[in-house]
């Protein structure tokens, strides 16, 4: 007696994919690795698209140690995120253990662990260097790419999104050449490529300009303040032999380190006269208790909700009977808040309205708002060196170096005339809004950029 044996059904490519289940044929599968069915990884550009292997060829030359050192290589440091490439110093290549390979100009290097964070790196200088076998490298076909349009694309969106899948491993997943090699990528003709390149880099450029603009505003806004105040702080010399200094300027502690420039000895020479924060400021505690607050939940400021620059950035929603046991104090508007943990970060900030009534750590020493002083001008002096080096010299602890209320009340200011210190307020706010405005433009253009090139090559937008 026949059997008949059934068909087997095929599955519909509309129901693929259902409510429940993502169904996969088994022709598909190029790896047993289901991570990559469910990423949004198709390519759709209006360019031609071709596999890495097209234009991208392993050439890997590994290269002796002996040779390395003869004709003064270096060695690869690392590739950051932000596709730069650092080198070793020439004196850790002798201690350097392990296979070393050859990069010549016109190759793709990457990072096996950090490819798909970006960690992609074009060399397109001429000179020679070599990596570890944890950076692969692959030449270019220079007669279809060019190599500074391939890093682009390498470190787009859409290829990290592809990379992520393909990393393998678990502690530290690692690609492989094998893995970008098999990715497709738009392919325009080498004009359109040279195009898209820089329009990308004009902005790029344009950003760098004004960030650096931006930074030199920065550095002129302390030396505005230092030079009014009439403070010269030396660059540090390593001197030999004996150094001689007045018993008198030696203070409370017997700190061999930068004697004769240090800061009190500068101070003292200032165009005004310094007076100490407690003889002018006033501190103050307002205790907080979370079993005397009567709502179930309070807005809490931590070290972490601060930021040199912006100030006070968020307060915490925090349920009151969880509240951390440095939620001890509360602040006004106009206060002025220091972090006494690490000082040298600057976590300092004029607490705003929005943060009217907010509960704040232990960590931080308040100031109270008054007619009788500026507390901006405060803020500004306590974030150039002459602030920061007092805090150097009253810190202790190692992990959590910190400076205690008592020594930060010890902390000096030459002190101009109230009006004077208005003045130089709205100098440095003005001279910061500019600098502000730079730094805006700048990232408006990196976005754009980045943005630009994403939506022409790949539709995203």
């Amino acid at each position: 007696m026949s059997q008949t044996i059934a068909p087997i059904p095929q599955v519909p490519a509309n129901i693929l994919s259902t409510e429940f289940l993502r169904l996969v044929r088994f022709r598909d599968f190029e790896r047993w690795d289901v991570k990559r069915f469910f990423q949004k990884n198709e390519l759709h550009s209006t360019f031609p698209t071709v596999e890495l292997s097209e234009i991208l060829y392993n050439d890997r030359e590994e290269i002796e140690k002996t040779e390395v050192l003869e004709k003064g290589m270096l060695i690869i440091k690392k590739i950051n995120f932000g596709w730069e490439l650092f080198l070793r110093d020439f004196d850790d290549v002798k201690t350097y253990k392990g296979k070393l390979f050859r990069i010549r100009p016109n190759q793709i290097i990457f990072s096996k662990i950090n490819a798909r964070h970006g960690c992609i790196h074009f060399h397109r200088k001429d000179f020679e260097f070599a990596v570890s076998s944890e950076y692969p490298s692959l030449s270019i076909r220079t007669d279809r790419v060019l190599g500074d349009y391939l890093q682009l694309v390498l470190r787009s969106e859409y290829v990290k999104m592809i990379l992520k899948g393909d990393a393998k491993g678990h502690s530290k997943a690692r690609v492989t050449s094998e893995n970008l090699l098999a990715i497709q990528i738009p392919l325009p003709d080498l004009e359109t490529q040279a195009r898209i390149v820089k329009s990308y880099h004009d902005q790029i450029n344009e950003a760098n300009s004004l960030s650096i603009s931006a930074e030199g505003k920065a550095k002129e806004i302390e030396a505005y303040l230092m030079d009014t105040l009439g403070i010269t702080i030396r660059e540090t010399v390593k001197k030999k032999g004996f150094w001689l200094t007045r018993f008198r300027e030696m203070e409370s502690r017997w700190d061999v380190i930068d004697i004769g420039n240090d800061i009190f000895s500068i101070l003292w020479k200032a165009k005004y006269k310094t007076e100490r924060l407690e003889n002018i400021y006033r501190f103050i505690s307002r205790s907080w208790k979370k079993d005397k607050h009567i709502n179930p939940t309070f807005q809490y400021v931590e070290i972490g909700s601060v930021d040199e620059v912006e100030g006070i950035t968020e307060a915490t929603k925090t349920k009151t009977n969880e509240a951390p046991s440095r939620a001890t104090q509360l602040i006004n508007k106009w206060d002025l808040i220091l972090g006494t943990t690490r000082p040298y970060l600057k976590k300092f900030a004029i607490v705003s309205e929005q943060f009217e009534g907010c509960v704040c750590s232990s960590g931080f020493q308040v100031i109270e708002s008054s007619d009788l002083y500026s507390l901006d001008f405060l803020l500004e002096y306590l974030k150039t060196s002459a602030g920061v080096k007092q805090f150097e010299f009253f810190m202790t602890g190692a992990l959590y170096p910190a400076i205690t209320a008592q020594d930060l009340k010890k902390v000096e200011i030459p002190l101009p005339p109230l009006t004077t210190q208005k003045e130089i307020v709205d100098h440095i706010k003005t001279a910061r809004k500019v600098a502000d405005q730079a730094k805006k433009r700048a990232e408006e253009l990196r976005e754009n950029a980045k943005r630009e090139f994403e939506a022409e090559l790949f539709g995203i937008s």
